[in-house]
């Protein structure tokens, strides 16, 4: 969370992706940041538990909402 704000305000975009064990350390950072509604993509957790084929199909699940946020900045819902 920190690096993608830190970098989104430094004008590099990023695309901050955590598992959902965290959604509410990602939005309670998001918040102290000053960005409430700062996009956050989230796989499984945990992630030790996938294989590496399921990790690669995790990840193509959210290919396209990475690239939206990177070419926007937003993420619709």
């Amino acid at each position: 969370m920190h690096d993608g704000i830190h970098f989104d305000r430094a004008g590099i975009p990023a695309a901050t992706i955590c598992t959902d064990h965290f959604v509410n350390t990602a939005q309670a950072t998001a918040t102290v940041w000053g960005v409430p509604d700062y996009p956050v993509l989230y796989m499984p957790h945990p992630l030790s538990a996938l294989s590496d084929d399921a990790i690669r199909e995790e990840a193509r699940k959210l290919a396209d909402q990475v690239v939206q946020v990177l070419m926007t900045g937003t993420l619709e819902a």
